[in-house]
């Protein structure tokens, strides 16, 4: 448990892995422990604080429910852009994640931040299972329509007809694609640290049906689907898929509105297209009880530190002033 306490101290200060295998290491033999073991500990960690973050927000919850709801909250919500480390020493890229991040405005407190990437996804898998049957061929990438004249015709499927719709899919299917890549060069490779010219015939085998696999999937995304190539098409991530930022932006706020306790909520956020169209559905029977409202606000992002100075201050006073004559008026204190 001490080991915990000082990695937990060691990564709120913003430690390396490399100091934290040194935090870690035997202290008999002082050998350093591996990459993977760090990891877990982190890993580990992570699972323990959220499960105490959570079973703290549900007593929270229960017991502002007990008290009959909190009166009125108000939820300052943006995004945010995370990169998050190189996944291998061959290929040291970053990979930026756009956050969905809500913070309750009087105490800054953090309810949730969501990243637009879903760990539970195989590339591999996801294409297979979804586009390809036994034999290789494509299925579900075609939608039959009828004319009134009788005349029936197949088009591609749109992106909302597909099944994996709700992920960057250019980025999804080349992730596919270059796993059969990289499984035929990494094949290869091995065999000649072997010292063998002639691969066997099962490992040709292997790698035929991983070209085989290529050649299928860069059918489907150039010429039933035409997803823009890219030079970061044999970048992307194995472990995962990015999520497309209206159903991620869709996901954080109906868990932000089920974790809640409030009888009235407001949101103040930066205007957004994809809370326009999210917005309205995830809080409709708020909407319609009259208990939430949504202020847009617009940053001027190319004004200086000393403009911002100058319209807080302008804009202080003239609340003050209006404070003073509301006062005046309604013959009390605001």
């Amino acid at each position: 448990m001490h080991d915990n306490v000082r990695l937990l101290r060691a990564l709120v200060n913003g430690a390396g892995i490399s100091a934290l295998r040194k935090l870690l290491a035997d202290p008999d033999t002082s050998k350093k422990c591996g990459v993977e073991r760090v990891y877990n500990r982190i890993f580990w960690l992570e699972k323990t604080l959220l499960a105490f973050e959570r079973a703290k927000l549900k007593e929270w919850r229960d017991k502002s429910e007990a008290q009959g709801g909190h009166p009125h909250m108000r939820i300052a919500h943006d995004d945010v852009v995370i990169s998050v480390n190189w996944e291998s020493r061959s290929d040291r890229r970053l990979t930026p994640l756009q956050c969905s991040v809500s913070a309750d405005i009087d105490t800054g407190y953090v309810f949730r931040i969501d990243a637009n990437f879903d760990t539970t996804v195989d590339p591999v898998q996801a294409v297979q299972e979804n586009y390809l049957d036994d034999q290789l061929m494509p299925t579900n990438v075609r939608q039959a329509y009828a004319q009134k004249s009788g005349h029936n015709f197949t088009v591609p499927s749109m992106h909302f007809q597909r099944p994996t719709g709700r992920y960057e899919e250019a980025a999804l299917f080349a992730s596919a694609e270059s796993h059969w890549r990289v499984f035929s060069q990494r094949l290869d490779k091995a065999y000649a640290a072997q010292g063998l010219t002639q691969l066997p015939q099962d490992a040709l085998d292997e790698i035929a049906n991983a070209n085989e696999h290529r050649k299928i999937i860069n059918t489907l995304r150039n010429g039933y689907f035409s997803f823009q190539e890219t030079d970061r098409d044999s970048r992307g991530s194995f472990n995962g898929s990015v999520v497309k930022p209206t159903y991620t932006k869709a996901a954080h706020l109906a868990c932000l509105r089920d974790l809640l306790p409030a009888k009235r909520l407001t949101i103040v956020g930066e205007q957004e297209a994809t809370m326009v169209r999210v917005v309205p559905h995830i809080f409709r029977d708020w909407i319609e009880e009259d208990r939430f409202e949504w202020h847009v606000m617009h940053f001027d992002k190319n004004a200086s530190e000393p403009e911002n100075s100058r319209r807080a201050t302008a804009f202080k006073t003239a609340l003050d002033v209006f404070k003073a004559r509301a006062c005046v008026r309604a013959d009390t204190n605001i």
